[in-house]
């Protein structure tokens, strides 16, 4: 499986079965995009809109949306594919416990290898670790959606927490058979071009 980062919360995800697109800025060949936004994509893509499970071609797709206490909508991803778990937590509430239980039974507690995090303004690299802490995964790859200036502040913060194993790199490649069991390993990703 291969992971790289679009910039903001884009993401693309090519597993052995689909090439997968999260919240596309423009419009790209895919097998499955999730949120498509208004972007005319070709009759060939399976395009996720509304929250529910999906299975396209052995990769299973769970859109979660619950409505967060600042009463705005916010979208939870888990990803299963080539026998790996990736959940995609953006935007979220400080506490896993006040999701939906609906929802945070499928985070916490079940096995999970990948997290992919927003460190953002309003949630900042503390917070970001306390939520690592709950989920437990073996990968962690934050992404710092924030101002130029202040994102190596942010990513020192975080690796200060955990230990970062790499230099950044614009796409990740993870087989299940690589992982570190011991530690929860964090992997930094550049913004691929």
């Amino acid at each position: 499986m291969q992971i790289s980062w679009k910039g903001k919360l884009e993401f693309k995800i090519i597993s052995n079965n689909n090439t997968i697109i999260i919240n596309p800025s423009k419009k790209q060949k895919a097998d499955i995009i999730i949120n498509p936004g208004d972007f005319n994509f070709e009759k060939d893509s399976f395009l996720i809109y509304d929250p529910g499970e999906y299975e396209i071609n052995e990769d299973f797709i769970y859109k979660n949306s619950y409505k967060k206490e600042d009463e705005e909508y916010n979208d939870i991803y888990r990803i299963l594919s080539d026998n790996l778990s990736i959940v995609i937590l953006k935007n979220i509430d400080l506490k896993l416990s006040s999701i939906p239980e609906r929802i945070s039974n499928g985070i916490i507690g079940s096995k999970q290898d990948i997290l992919i995090i927003e460190v953002s303004e309003e949630f900042n690299a503390k917070d970001a670790t306390q939520i690592v802490n709950e989920v437990e995964p073996k990968i962690v790859i934050p992404i710092f959606n924030l101002e130029e200036e202040k994102i190596e502040k942010a990513k020192t913060e975080f690796c200060s927490k955990f230990s970062c194993v790499n230099d950044p790199t614009d796409k990740l490649k993870i087989n299940v058979k690589n992982f570190n069991q011991e530690e929860i390993e964090v992997f930094l990703l550049e913004k691929d071009k």
